[in-house]
C-alpha cells in the first residue's frame, strides 16, 4: 500500500481534504479541552461562591455551563470555517443572509423558542429549584433537572 498521498504538506494544508479533516480534529480537540478546563475552573468553590460566600443556585450554574459550552464550540466552528478556504465563502454568504435566515428560523422554531424563553425565565425568577418537591395536577414529585427546553420531575411512583 502506498502512502504517497499522505505527506506533511497535505496534512497541514487546510485546502486539501485530508488537511481540512486534520484541522477539524485539532480544532474540535482544542474546543473540548477548553470546555473541560473552564468547567473545572467554574466548579471550584472559590469561583462559584465568590468573595461574599453566597451559595450559587444549582440551576443557574447548569445554565452557565451549558451556555459556556455552546459559546466555546460555536467559536471553534467559526475559527475552523475561517481557516478552511472552501468554507470562507460559505461563511461570508451565510453572514450576508443572516437576517433572512434568522427570520425564517424564528418562524420555523416558534414553539422551541417559546420553550427556551420559558426556560430562561425559570432560571431568572426561580419559582422552584433542583431538589424541590412540587405538586402538579395532584401529583407530587421532585425536580431533578431544569434545562432550557424542559423540566424533569420524578414522581413518587
Amino acid at each position: 500500500m502506498s502512502w504517497e498521498w499522505l505527506t506533511i504538506n497535505k496534512l497541514i494544508d487546510p485546502g486539501s481534504s485530508i488537511g481540512a479533516l486534520a484541522l477539524a480534529l485539532v480544532v474540535f480537540a482544542l474546543a473540548w479541552l477548553a470546555s473541560l478546563i473552564t468547567r473545572r475552573l467554574l466548579q471550584r468553590p472559590v469561583w462559584t461562591t465568590g468573595k461574599i460566600k453566597q451559595r450559587v443556585d444549582q440551576t443557574v450554574f447548569r445554565y452557565v455551563l451549558r451556555i459556556k459550552n455552546l459559546v466555546i464550540f460555536l467559536f471553534a466552528l467559526l475559527v475552523y470555517a475561517s481557516l478552511v478556504p472552501g468554507l470562507r465563502a460559505l461563511v461570508g454568504t451565510m453572514v450576508a443572509g443572516a437576517g433572512i435566515t434568522a427570520l425564517v428560523l424564528g418562524f420555523a422554531a416558534k414553539s422551541t423558542l417559546a420553550n427556551l424563553i420559558s426556560g430562561v425565565s425559570l432560571a431568572i425568577y426561580r419559582p422552584f429549584h433542583i431538589g424541590d418537591v412540587v405538586t402538579i395536577e395532584n401529583e407530587y414529585g421532585t425536580v431533578e433537572d431544569i434545562t432550557l427546553r424542559h423540566t424533569i420531575v420524578r414522581t413518587w411512583e
